[in-house]
């Protein structure tokens, strides 16, 4: 498994229901998976211009700083998809979709990943059974899940929310919830619980644990 290439992304929306927002903003970041470390000029950032731009809610763009005449400028849908799974399939090692890139993020699972699978059923990029397989079907780096496994015992965190979560861990505000600035700063915190992981392992004895 240390062979997949783990691919940090973000969508931003102009609205909150995965089964009709309109994408606005594509954000990924890949990571070497044995290192932890990012792969060196791996990022993909753009602007996707709406294809219903009725389909915007000002609350949303207010949250995610975009304006509907800057995504009148920027690339359609189908030209940002085709190059977003192209830049994903860069990391791809072989066919079998046990070495694809692992798909992370926060709150990928509910959020990010039901919109990755929808639009490339919308857009054709699916298996004959209506499945993506680009990111890896298996696996996954969910930052939410990883958060809720230290703190799930604890008071520290009041909430889930990305911007408590960057109070807690001191992180900068600025530009926050632009796309890009999202994926740095999650991918920090993803590659930092994978380093305390792997330096706690060591020390814990897994093997026999439950023998009588």
């Amino acid at each position: 498994m240390k062979s997949n290439t783990i691919i940090v992304f973000d969508f931003e929306t102009g609205s909150l229901d995965t089964n009709t927002c309109e994408v606005i903003q594509i954000a990924a970041k890949a990571i070497n998976r044995k290192t932890l470390q990012p792969i060196e000029g791996a990022v993909f950032n753009t602007l996707v211009k709406p294809r219903d731009f009725n389909n915007l809610q000002e609350a949303a763009l207010a949250v995610n700083k975009k304006t509907k005449e800057e995504l009148k400028l920027a690339p359609n849908l189908d030209v940002v998809w085709r190059s977003f799974i192209d830049f994903i399939s860069t990391f791809a090692v072989g066919k079998s979709n046990i070495l694809a890139p692992i798909p992370a993020g926060k709150n990928i699972r509910f959020f990010d990943m039901p919109i990755f699978q929808r639009i490339c059923v919308e857009l054709g990029y699916v298996q004959p059974n209506s499945t993506q397989s680009f990111f890896n079907k298996r696996s996954m780096f969910d930052l939410d899940e990883i958060m809720l496994l230290w703190f799930e015992n604890s008071e520290d965190m009041p909430n889930m929310k990305m911007d408590t979560i960057r109070d807690h861990f001191g992180m900068s505000k600025a530009n926050a919830h632009d796309a890009l600035v999202d994926v740095e700063q999650t991918a920090d915190l993803i590659t930092y619980f994978l380093r305390l992981h792997r330096s706690v392992y060591p020390k814990v004895k897994f093997k026999d644990s439950f023998k009588k």
